[in-house]
């Protein structure tokens, strides 16, 4: 019985210390030496530590060129990696990329679409490329952009799933590059750079008229954000001030950054007042704010969007409107013109009623400051606005008139000239000024100045060449004699004799002494 006993106790010990030592035989779960491990084919069971690690590396580019048709700039990347994603970030203004590519460090280009011809991004707008799973290494991203409306800032983003691409910007290029450097495959041709700064174009339709969960929305002339689309045609729309309500899709319209040519934060003139279109939507409503006034919608055809000039007239101009002068101190597309003007309200008026200053008129005859004539009156053109003058005379309003209807100072007209001793009328006078018109001011004594036509004034002579009468000469008149003291050349003398008035005499009738 012990014999047996013992010879099953030995068979159970050669059977155990097999699967003891294939147990402590195994490795251990946590020690994976110093080789490289070669991860189980089996997948383990999912968990956030699953998740590929990626690692970012950026770039700020600033002051961006507002170049038309765009500027080139090269990053480099210290190391050439596998990039998994670009990312574009606007700090400051506004700008279109135009081209991104990848050079490989094979010297292969590589365009991206996503990030090729955008829209003209705002300030605080990020853009992310397509996956752009590149198996080659990249060692430099090229990118052609332009600023809008001021020297834009970005911060470019790389992503990859190795390790931290390190970019560094090379000195901006002065040359728009025109084609792929070193193409090794077909590419599309760069879109032609717009003609000078705007906005983007005209929303995208088949995009706009999609509507989707989250997007703001407008509704019989309110705002709403949908929630949820269903397969019936309707959504769950939500508005402040109003309860949940399920609409028909065909009843909304979606919130657009423009609308042909107006954009959301565009200033506007809606209906003789100023605001700001808040939002602009793809059926072409827009929702403006006004100080003054309730937010309100309108018609794109009935707002005029806010620009740097119509026609002559530009934001700044100083103008003159109603016969007063003025501001322009905001423009509008639709050729409204807010106008500022001292002593009466801010009010908006056609660009077409306005005259814009300039250093003279139309014509180039009349001129600021220059002294002229004007209904009998002399003044001083102080602004000239198109063909309409400001006029400062004494003892009048500062007064609008056509510059048609004055005449300049001058020095001689007909032969009558500034200073000129004339005859009017038995008087004697001096030319005190004379405009192109003819007109004259004569100055004389015991009168009034008095503006007359030169052509009705007889400028003094020395002597008449039909008569042989000269000043100082000797003459007879009706057994009198007398001497000859003014003379002029309509044949007036004025003579001087003892006993008598001094007397204006034609020289047709008197008689010269000869010897």
């Amino acid at each position: 019985m012990k014999r047996w006993m013992a010879s099953v106790l030995a068979a159970t010990t050669l059977l155990q210390n097999p699967a003891y030592a294939d147990i402590m035989d195994l490795p251990n779960p946590g020690d994976f030496g110093d080789g490289e491990v070669t991860p189980s084919p089996v997948p383990p069971a999912p968990g956030p530590e699953q998740q590929q690690t990626q690692f970012v590396g950026s770039v700020s580019i600033s002051a961006m060129s507002r170049k038309s048709g765009g500027t080139l700039y090269i990053i480099d990347l210290k190391q050439a990696l596998s990039l998994q994603r670009l990312d574009i970030r606007v700090t400051k203004n506004r700008l279109k990329i135009l081209q991104t590519a990848l050079i490989t460090d094979a010297g292969q280009r590589v365009s991206v679409r996503q990030l090729t011809n955008t829209d003209v991004l705002n300030t605080g707008s990020v853009f992310s490329s397509e996956s752009l799973n590149q198996s080659d290494r990249v060692a430099r991203i090229e990118l052609v952009a332009e600023s809008y409306g001021g020297e834009a800032d970005i911060l470019v983003t790389a992503v990859a799933d190795r390790e931290v691409p390190k970019l560094t910007l090379r000195e901006q290029q002065v040359v728009t590059p025109t084609k792929p450097e070193v193409p090794t495959q077909p590419q599309r041709p760069t879109p032609p750079a717009p003609p000078g700064p705007s906005r983007p174009p005209v929303y995208n339709p088949r995009e706009d008229s999609v509507i989707r969960s989250g997007d703001v929305v407008y509704y019989q002339n309110s705002v709403g954000t949908v929630r949820g689309v269903y397969s019936n045609g309707q959504a769950l729309l939500v508005r402040d001030g109003y309860y949940d309500t399920n609409v028909q899709v065909r009843d909304l319209s979606k919130s657009v950054r423009c609308y042909e040519r107006i954009c959301a934060g565009d200033g506007v003139e809606y209906s003789n007042s100023a605001g700001t279109a808040l939002r602009v939507f793809a059926n072409g409503k827009i929702l403006l704010q006004r100080d003054g006034y309730y937010d309100s919608f309108a018609d794109v055809r009935n707002v005029g969007k806010k620009v740097a000039c119509v026609g002559n007239v530009c934001a700044g101009a100083k103008v003159l409107y109603q016969g007063v002068a003025g501001v322009a101190v905001a423009v509008y597309d639709n050729s409204k013109a807010l106008i500022v003007r001292d002593g009466y309200y801010d009010s908006f008026a056609d660009t077409k009623a306005l005259g814009v200053k300039t250093s003279c008129d139309s014509r180039g005859v009349i001129c600021e400051g220059d002294v002229v004539y004007h209904s009998g009156t002399i003044g001083v053109a102080r602004a000239i606005y198109g063909n309409k003058v400001l006029l400062v005379r004494d003892g009048y309003y500062d007064t609008s008139v056509d510059a048609d209807s004055l005449a300049k100072r001058t020095k001689c007209v007909q032969g009558v000239c500034t200073g000129a001793r004339v005859y009017l009328s038995g008087t004697i006078g001096v030319i005190a000024d004379v405009f192109t018109n003819g007109k004259a001011l004569l100055q004389r004594n015991g009168y009034y100045d008095t503006m007359v036509d030169v052509g009705s004034v007889s400028l003094a002579v020395k002597c008449d060449s039909r008569s042989g009468i000269c000043l100082g000469s000797t003459v007879i008149y009706q057994n009198t004699s007398g001497r000859v003291v003014e003379l002029f050349a309509n044949g007036k003398a004025l003579v001087v004799r003892n006993g008598y008035y001094d007397t204006w005499f034609d020289v047709s009738s008197l008689a010269r002494l000869v010897r």
